[in-house]
């Protein structure tokens, strides 16, 4: 009975030891989201639904959806993120302190598309995302550490904004 009982209790270690392999910023980042109330203080600025307008890649490729595109982003309080194109979505969670963000582990959904144009520079860029700015409520720009590699979002106000998240 002992020399089963002692290879099974080993195994179970191994198995609940092997559990904890998320790395620094995913852990952060759900930590982070269990401590956020939703519009309370901790919700960030960017909460709220964003259109993509623009994806610009070290001066070598800058990307503008057409108006029919409908690429939004949407920050909810609960610290997720999700980012939607025509085609696919790409989701996850997110972290604001000051004017840092990161952005946890993304999942992506991977359809094929006439045009992956966005999503192939969504995937490029959001890895390399550290802080980001908003200019009047209305535009953000989520930075990376190259000055010419960002994503431009504009605030969507279907009706719930108030008139300083117009302008």
């Amino acid at each position: 009975m002992k020399k089963i009982f002692i290879p099974i209790l080993t195994i179970a270690a191994l198995g609940i030891a092997s559990c904890g392999n998320k790395t620094t910023t995913e852990t952060a980042v759900a930590e982070a989201s269990v401590e956020t109330t939703c519009g309370g203080a901790n919700c960030s600025a960017l909460e709220g639904e964003w259109s993509l307008t623009a994806i610009a890649v070290a001066d070598s490729t800058t990307y503008t959806p057409s108006e029919n595109e409908g690429t939004t982003v949407t920050f909810l309080c609960d610290s997720t993120v999700s980012f939607n194109t025509n085609c696919n979505t790409v989701g996850g969670q997110y972290l604001v302190n000051g004017d840092s963000i990161t952005l946890g582990y993304l999942f992506s959904t991977k359809m094929a598309c006439p045009d992956m144009r966005a999503e192939e520079l969504l995937s490029a860029v959001l890895p390399q995302v550290k802080t980001y700015s908003i200019c009047g409520d209305s535009v953000a720009t989520l930075k990376t550490d190259n000055e010419n590699t960002y994503i431009s979002l504009s605030r969507n106000c279907k009706g719930g904004c108030t008139a300083e998240q117009e302008q």
